[in-house]
């Protein structure tokens, strides 16, 4: 009789070790986020705003005189 081969069926294969991203993996994802982020500041930081105009207590040019 030839011998057969045994199959276990009963036993769960072994667990697969989890793998660890690479330090390096999130030093560029940092660097990748931190260029972007100065990117989209600097797109924006040349561009000035009109300067706030606020009331001045002089009365308008054409305005008349003070009604009593």
């Amino acid at each position: 009789m030839a011998p057969q081969a045994r199959h276990r069926t009963s036993d769960p294969p072994p667990p697969q070790p989890t793998r660890k991203p690479h330090p390096l993996f999130w030093l560029l994802v940092l660097i990748a986020v931190l260029t972007l982020t100065w990117a989209a500041y600097n797109q924006y930081a040349s561009e000035t705003t009109p300067a706030l105009v606020l009331p001045s207590a002089a009365p308008a040019p054409n305005a008349g005189p003070p009604h009593p």
